[in-house]
């Protein structure tokens, strides 16, 4: 019985009859930020105003700063179709409100899991069945609680992460703390409506990632948050929420009946991606930014999670892991990790083969601004790992409905490898850039933009 959980702003949010996320291009706008925010204290109450969680975003969606997703639909169809799973029975979506505290999340997840577990095992006629978890993002962390800390463990055979930021990812401090400001008014309601929810606290780094003036080495979030403008008492519920998970898998690890039934822990991890890994405030001493060495470890990741943090944090050494060369976004559905899933959950793969950092053969390394205004330039950059160097190919397109923005088109080559192209983009909405070796040596890798409006999604 397997159970996906998508990542931030990856469920469909509905109050009463109105739709707050998942309306289309136009859903992300100031007016919509303001309706997205929580109300509340630090660990925000289930009900908010009677919003619910409706579905799983199948569609585009960027959050700018926090975390773009798509293909989440893509990723049913491969998965359902390589294993001959049937959707509403042994494969099931769980949507939830990704604005609250994590935690609530999970005990939801805990309640309706058990319950389609209960009725596959009638269905199937094998009550020895078991859960498998598989969660994106965030949603591998609403997993990993439920299974370590609220015992979900006892019916459930694996949880697989897809880069899931286990120990967290800067970029969420860099935004909290930074803002938006290329964004205009939508990038201040967006800063202010994520301020409110505790679900984006939990996505702040335990470890030391913050150069600050006069400082030796880089702080925790935790010892600096009153000098980054963030409230202390949120960012100490956040990093608490994470290390609940760490000491629960320590602690199950000397359970008999946890280690007996076996439970599997394998992750999906992005690499070869520019990510925001080490922080700074900027040069007008206020706002954050991203510093160290493009090559450093910290800052190369899927894009969004570093590579480090996407390892759990109880893993001394790695574990069964895929590397795979993909953008956060559109990890789910990249063949690669199919392959990896598939493999794993019909236990035709050598778990010690995939142990270990193993660097693919070949792939692509994609940078783009996750937002940009429409009619306003922006710079894409391209890099082959790897591979032949032939030029790669840009193309871009609305994610809607598939509508050509921009043709395949070569790139120019820069002095240290990576080719870029110079585009323009005048429909609002999401859009789909996807880099393409044109010597076939790599698997495309695309990755979403949102475009705002001119008047800042006013």
């Amino acid at each position: 019985m397997i159970v996906f959980l998508p990542g931030f702003g990856g469920s469909v949010l509905v109050h009463g009859e109105r739709r707050l996320w998942g309306l289309g291009p136009r859903a992300l706008t100031a007016a919509a930020m303001g309706s997205l925010a929580v109300g509340g204290a630090v660990t925000a109450a289930a009900d908010q105003g009677g919003v619910r969680a409706e579905g799983v975003l199948h569609t585009a969606a960027v959050l700018p700063g926090v975390t773009a997703i798509d293909l989440y639909g893509a990723f049913a169809r491969r998965l359902c179709s390589r294993l001959g799973l049937r959707p509403e029975e042994n494969y099931r979506e769980f949507p939830y409100d990704w604005r609250l505290d994590n935690r609530i999340s999970a005990r939801a997840l805990e309640r309706q899991a058990t319950q389609w577990l209960a009725e596959w095992r009638a269905m199937s006629n094998n009550p020895s069945a078991q859960l498998v978890l598989i969660g994106h993002s965030m949603g591998g962390l609403v997993a990993r609680y439920a299974v370590e800390v609220l015992g979900l463990w006892r019916i459930s055979h694996a949880v697989i992460t897809l880069g899931t930021p286990h120990r967290g990812a800067p970029k969420s401090a860099l935004t909290l703390a930074g803002g938006l400001p290329r964004l205009g008014l939508l990038g201040t309601r967006l800063v202010e409506s994520l301020r409110s929810m505790q679900s984006v606290y939990q996505l702040l780094p335990l470890y030391p990632c913050v150069h600050l003036p006069g400082s030796p080495a880089p702080q925790r979030i935790t010892e600096c948050a009153p000098a980054l403008g963030l409230d202390p008492g949120r960012v100490r519920d956040g990093a608490e929420f994470l290390r609940e998970i760490h000491r629960a898998a320590s602690r199950n690890a000397g359970d008999p009946d946890y280690t007996e039934r076996g439970v599997l822990q394998h992750a999906v991890v992005g690499i070869h991606q520019r990510t925001a890994g080490l922080l700074a405030p900027g040069t007008d001493g206020a706002r954050l930014g991203v510093t160290g060495k493009r090559a450093h470890p910290a800052n190369l990741g899927d894009g969004t999670v570093p590579e480090p943090s996407a390892y759990p944090i109880e893993w001394d050494h790695p574990g069964p892991v895929a590397h795979v060369v993909a953008r956060h976004s559109t990890l789910p559905a990249s063949r690669a990790v199919i392959n990896a899933v598939a493999g794993w959950l019909r236990a035709v793969a050598d778990p010690a083969r995939l142990s270990g950092y193993r660097a693919p053969g070949a792939g692509l390394a994609l940078w783009c601004p996750d937002a940009v205004m429409a009619d306003v330039p922006f710079d894409v950059t391209v890099a082959s790992i790897g591979s032949a160097a032939v030029p790669p190919s840009l193309s871009v397109s609305h994610a809607d409905d598939g509508q050509a923005a921009l043709a395949s088109a070569p790139m120019t080559a820069l002095d240290d490898g990576r080719h870029r192209l110079r585009i323009v983009l005048t429909r609002p909405g999401c859009h789909r850039v996807q880099a393409t070796a044109r010597d076939g040596s790599a698997e495309p890798l695309s990755d979403v933009i949102l475009v705002v409006p001119a008047d800042g999604g006013r």
